[in-house]
């Protein structure tokens, strides 16, 4: 299969009734079943209708291309909502690794990491995969870390960028490199927020500790 739009006959829709939300999980669920199955070069849209029990013609009703239904049904699968301001980064980080562990909770990653072996062939699914599903997850995480900036927990010059990227990376390798590829669990991820924490307060003291390396190195000598 080709990440193409495929060419049928588009119906206007009356003012009928409202659309059967049953019958959307159906299909997104029938959607991941095919990618899990068959992956993406022989994802079938009629297989998807025959796994759903419904018309093809009610998919692409819906979902005009494979790409529409392909990141819909992984973005019910892998995305999450935004964190609320719960009023400090350790409860908010403990908030993000718990919904973070959830999506990884097979199928989730194995979902996740079938798309970044394929991706590289599919240039429009990777990027749309990235900036639907990814990119709003890591934003999530970002925000959680400028809510502890502006409530003084971190220096106002951190970069975030790395810190978002090094907690949620934290998570998913731990996962990957699991025995049976399973997120960690709540005392592993107590650990990652607590290293990540940590991080955050020896950034805040990096003036303080490069100022007295400076103090303690003997004048003439070359620092180490």
């Amino acid at each position: 299969m080709t990440l193409e739009p495929e060419r049928v006959p588009q119906k206007r829709r009356g003012r009928g009734r409202p659309r059967d939300q049953a019958v959307g999980t159906r299909v997104r669920e029938a959607a991941r079943a095919e990618l899990a199955g068959n992956g993406v070069a022989h994802f079938s849209i009629s297989r998807v209708a025959r796994r759903a029990g419904v018309a093809k013609g009610t998919v692409s009703l819906r979902w005009p291309e494979p790409l529409d239904l392909l990141i819909d049904a992984l973005r019910e699968q892998l995305g999450w909502d935004p964190v609320p301001d719960l009023g400090s980064l350790a409860a908010e980080l403990r908030l993000i690794a718990q919904r973070t562990t959830a999506v990884l909770t097979p199928p989730g990653f194995e979902l996740a990491m079938h798309l970044v072996v394929v991706s590289a062939r599919h240039p429009n699914l990777r990027e749309r995969y990235r900036r639907h599903i990814v990119e709003v997850g890591l934003d999530h995480t970002r925000q959680a870390f400028i809510r502890a900036r502006t409530r003084g927990e971190l220096r106002p010059d951190v970069d975030l960028d790395p810190l978002v990227q090094t907690f949620i990376g934290a998570i998913v390798v731990a996962t990957m490199w699991s025995p049976d590829m399973a997120p960690p669990d709540q005392e592993q991820c107590d650990r990652i927020v607590a290293v990540t924490l940590a991080a955050c307060r020896a950034l805040g003291n990096d003036d303080r500790d490069a100022t007295r390396c400076h103090r303690s190195t003997p004048t003439g000598s070359p620092g180490r």
